[in-house]
C-alpha cells in the first residue's frame, strides 16, 4: 500500500469528542479514542459506522495544552471495521480517517508542534537506552 500522508503523525492515546454535523448545530456527542493523529487530521475508533463524506465536529485537547480545547470540523476519508492482527472483526468498533477540513492555523500548528515534540522526545528516549 502507497503512503499518502505528507505530514507527520504519531500513534498516541488521545481523547476526542465528535458530533456528525446535520445541521446549524450538532445534536448527539460521541467519545472515542485517538489511534494516531497528525497535523491534516486523526484516525479514530467509532463505534457507528461513520460513511466516507460524513461532515464532523471535533474536540480535542493536547496534553502539551491541556487547559485549551481544540474545535475543528472534519470529514471522513476512509471507515473499516476494526480489525485484530489475526484479521478478527472486533464486534461493533469500527476504524474511521478523519481530514481536517476548518481548524484554525493556531490550532494547526499545537497540533504539529506537539507531533514534532512527540518524534524528539522518542528519539532522545531510544538514543539514551541504546
Amino acid at each position: 500500500m502507497e503512503e499518502k500522508r505528507e505530514v507527520g503523525r504519531i500513534k498516541k492515546m488521545l481523547v476526542i469528542q465528535y458530533s456528525i454535523l446535520t445541521g446549524k448545530y450538532p445534536l448527539k456527542w460521541d467519545i472515542s479514542g485517538i489511534r494516531d493523529i497528525g497535523a491534516k487530521g486523526v484516525c479514530v475508533t467509532a463505534r457507528s459506522n461513520l460513511k466516507i463524506g460524513t461532515e464532523l465536529l471535533l474536540v480535542l485537547k493536547i496534553p502539551s495544552m491541556p487547559f485549551k480545547q481544540l474545535t475543528l470540523k472534519g470529514q471522513v476519508v476512509s471507515a473499516d471495521e476494526l480489525k485484530t492482527k489475526r484479521e478478527w472483526i472486533v464486534a461493533d468498533t469500527n476504524v474511521a480517517r478523519i481530514k481536517f477540513t476548518e481548524v484554525q492555523e493556531e490550532d494547526r500548528k499545537l497540533i504539529d508542534d506537539y507531533v514534532d515534540w512527540f518524534w524528539e522526545t522518542y528519539i532522545k528516549e531510544m538514543e539514551k537506552n541504546k
